[in-house]
């Protein structure tokens, strides 16, 4: 088990879902900067692959730029929802406080937690692989229209 696995697992292990551990940690792959990926928490499995495109990439910035605080929910993930992956090629310069707190700077990808019920919310890996989770200020409905036509 590669360290990667190892941070996000013993972080998000009250889950007891290997699938989503796996997909957190699945960042190695060479088509990391090139496909935006949709997990069904649920199903515990990517059920959508989209072409990573600037439109998405620039959405998902922003909501980057809009984080007002630390997700401060008991369990993270929720039972029901999606987790949308949305790389970044290049990286994205990162310049919030919240983040640039927690020492990220840069990133190569997000994950964007879309609950069956509740606000969207942010998951970022730092360099050590741990989840934080982030809330941010908003509209998500533009870039779910975006995945749900792509």
């Amino acid at each position: 088990m590669d360290n990667k696995f190892k941070a996000i697992s013993s972080n998000v292990g009250e889950l007891g879902r290997d699938n989503l551990v796996s997909f957190l940690a699945s960042s190695d792959s060479s088509n990391v900067h090139k496909i935006i990926e949709i997990f069904d928490i649920a199903k515990g499995e990517v059920i959508r692959e989209i072409e990573a495109n600037t439109i998405i990439q620039n959405k998902a910035e922003l909501y980057l730029t809009n984080i007002t605080g630390m997700y401060d929910k008991v369990k993270a993930i929720p039972e029901k929802g999606y987790i949308a992956r949305v790389p970044f090629e290049p990286s994205a310069k990162v310049n919030n406080k919240w983040l640039n707190f927690d020492g990220i700077n840069s990133m190569d990808q997000m994950f964007i937690i879309f609950p069956e019920n509740g606000e969207a919310y942010l998951l970022v890996l730092d360099e050590k692989f741990r989840p934080l989770f982030y809330n941010f200020e908003s509209d998500t409905s533009e870039l779910m229209d975006l995945i749900n036509t792509i």
